[in-house]
């Protein structure tokens, strides 16, 4: 049974709902995946296992009209993907990198 780390906060009182998680992939990778909802767009943030890059982690950018925006904290790498607007998706990449001491396990079976 694998298990996935991530960082889970609840960030409703700053207008950012939890409206859930779940396993996924990410660059050919298995990642946890919590989903927060922000007005009328979803921003889903992957969590997965740094793994070493030649380049370090790939920029911040837009494709298909879905922001990405990445960070590292620790052994993990993390990206939060929406269509909401640069400020907000930024927001909660720093927000949540503030909280990763709160880890907790996401089970997958």
């Amino acid at each position: 049974m694998p298990m996935y780390p991530a960082g889970v906060a609840d960030f409703d009182g700053k207008g950012y709902r939890l409206i859930g998680g779940r396993a996924d992939y990410f660059d050919g990778q298995r990642a946890a995946v919590v989903v927060y909802q922000h007005g009328s767009h979803v921003i889903n943030v992957f969590s997965f296992w740094a793994f070493k890059r030649g380049n370090g982690l790939p920029k911040n950018t837009t494709r298909n009209g879905y922001h990405l925006v990445f960070w590292k904290t620790g052994n993990l790498e993390y990206c939060a993907v929406s269509d909401t607007a640069w400020g907000e998706l930024h927001w909660t990449g720093s927000v949540a990198a503030r909280h990763q001491h709160r880890r907790r396990w996401i089970v997958h079976t």
